[in-house]
């Protein structure tokens, strides 16, 4: 009997991320996730994982289990699977160690829509947040400490 993704996430272990990734890159994941560089973290509405990643510029990064193999793809120019896809996945499983919930995105979300080549990443810069401040005009501190709206990285 095939496992639901969720349960599939919820059995990963170090070892298994580290066989997925490798060694280096699974190690720069874990750093990125311990120091805070993805945001806004939820599911697909197939189960996967979404998130937005701090690293030289705001990734748009995805996780999903096909075949019972991990997979992921994200903006960054990486080209396999990176630093951030990894760090998706560590902080999935930290919410679900704390029982933090992970909210479910709609198909429509812009982060899917970058990812499916429908919508341009620069728009990114367009979003704003809820107190009328966008990406551009917001600073780092302040980002760190946002609550709300699409965008919510930190600079690493």
């Amino acid at each position: 009997m095939k496992k639901s993704k969720s349960e599939f996430f919820k059995k990963l272990t170090w070892s298994n991320i580290h066989a997925w990734a490798g060694g280096t890159i699974s190690s720069r994941g874990q750093s990125y996730q311990r120091s805070q560089a993805v945001c806004d973290l939820a599911l697909t509405p197939d189960g996967g994982l979404i998130a937005w990643v701090q690293g030289t510029e705001c990734y748009v990064t995805k996780v999903d289990v096909e075949d019972e193999y991990l997979t992921s793809d994200c903006t960054c120019p990486y080209g396999g699977t990176c630093k951030h896809a990894v760090a998706v996945v560590l902080d999935y499983l930290e919410k679900l160690k704390q029982s933090l919930k992970v909210p479910t995105v709609n198909v429509n979300d812009e982060r899917l829509l970058l990812l499916s080549g429908e919508m341009d990443a620069d728009l990114k810069d367009e979003f704003d947040y809820e107190d009328g401040s966008n990406w551009e005009e917001t600073d780092t501190e302040t980002r760190r400490s946002q609550k709300t709206g699409p965008i919510l990285c930190t600079l690493i």
